[in-house]
């Protein structure tokens, strides 16, 4: 299967600069191309293609003259594929244009006839040469499919790589466990376990704030203006990486040391649609809830262990893990039954009940394998 890898690489002056104007065609050709699809209402890429080979043709154009013509050709390969997800239904919104300036700007190579390789601890791309990368896990011997060229906006260079490989299976844990996502812990298991406190972000969150607020007094564009609005940029993506590789990490844990992961089947659009609270809405957005679902997902499917959804009405956070009554324990952090005298932290509560809703689901399942004759999966 392909699996993905994140590299920090090391560019020299040259090298940086060849990545800068291809990183500026690329959003050129993007955006040119998705007004032009717009206007004439013409999503055809074979159009786009020849009109963009008529371009190329061009000498007074120098922002496409210095790009790889093939590199630009998968632009459009990517504006396709985004108009053609965006007309299944896929996604409910139209492609939007790339802003200038982003937080982090990339393009995307495809490998062919070993434009992408990786010898000892630099990797060629055939526009750039070769250049230093920062990374333990040795992939040279791997083939590779593409790679994408990131730049973020306090100049930090990265390639992500995709690649083949073939996984090693992970020992059976023989151990199973209901999981609840939320705000102020993102995860919290049906055995007490908790992951990523959520007091660790409000550290960085509460930096971001001061920042800004120097920000505000200074002088628009000067000197020290700049300093600052670069400090808030590395703390944003600090904040990302941070989340991204604790989360990371946390689903690797649960999916080695458990079989079965028992979790709601969350829709986290209708969650933020719910909440009449701005800070809440901001807070359950912040908290990455479907990343932690995409990450187990295909982390289960490599492991070969097992998801499952419980449904979505499943009342686990008002239901009590002892005695089944329903009671609302509203913004409080510990559920208290007024039936059984139960108190309990409400995060765990609902873990709980989301262990005993999926395995009856299990249970289920797993005779009806057995009922059609197909050996249970345990």
């Amino acid at each position: 299967m392909y699996l993905g890898l994140k590299i920090r690489i090391y560019p020299n002056s040259v090298q940086k600069k060849i990545i800068d104007e291809h990183i500026e065609g690329a959003r050129y050709v993007y955006n040119y191309f998705l007004k032009y699809a717009k206007d004439n209402k013409i999503y055809d890429d074979t159009i786009w293609k020849k009109k963009l080979y008529a371009m190329m043709k061009n000498d007074n154009n120098d922002l496409l003259n210095n790009c790889d013509y093939f590199l630009l050709l998968t632009q459009l390969d990517v504006l396709k594929t985004s108009y053609d997800r965006f007309f299944r239904g896929t996604i409910k919104n139209e492609p939007y244009f790339k802003k200038k300036g982003a937080l982090v700007s990339a393009f995307k190579i495809h490998n062919k006839n070993d434009s992408i390789k990786i010898e000892d601890n630099k990797i060629y791309i055939k526009m750039l040469g070769y250049m230093k990368f920062r990374n333990k896990k040795d992939i040279s011997k791997n083939k590779i499919y593409s790679a994408i060229v990131k730049k973020t906006l306090d100049d930090i260079y990265e390639v992500s790589i995709l690649y083949e490989n073939t996984i090693s299976p992970i020992e059976k844990a023989y151990q199973k466990v209901g999981i609840d996502l939320g705000v102020r812990k993102f995860i919290t298991t049906s055995d007490s376990n908790y992951y990523l406190p959520i007091d660790d972000l409000y550290k960085i969150e509460a930096r971001i704030r001061n920042l800004q607020k120097e920000l505000s007094k200074k002088t628009k564009e000067s000197n020290n203006w700049y300093k600052t609005k670069k400090r808030i940029t590395k703390l944003y993506l600090y904040k990302r990486n941070y989340i991204k590789d604790t989360l990371d990490k946390a689903t690797t844990e649960l999916v080695k040391n458990y079989d079965v992961v028992f979790m709601e089947d969350l829709s986290i659009k209708e969650l933020v649609q719910q909440q009449k609270s701005k800070v809440i809405r901001r807070k359950i957005i912040e908290s990455s809830l479907y990343m932690i679902r995409e990450m187990l997902t295909y982390k289960c499917k490599m492991y070969n262990k097992r998801l499952i959804f419980v449904e979505r009405l499943f009342p686990s956070s008002k239901m009590c893990s002892v005695c089944g009554s329903i009671h609302d324990p509203r913004s409080s952090e510990t559920f208290i039954c007024p039936v059984c005298g139960l108190s309990i932290d409400r995060d765990l509560n609902a873990a709980i009940n989301i262990y005993k809703r999926g395995m009856a689901k299990y249970l289920n399942m797993y005779s009806t394998e057995a009922s059609f004759g197909r050996k249970p999966t345990k």
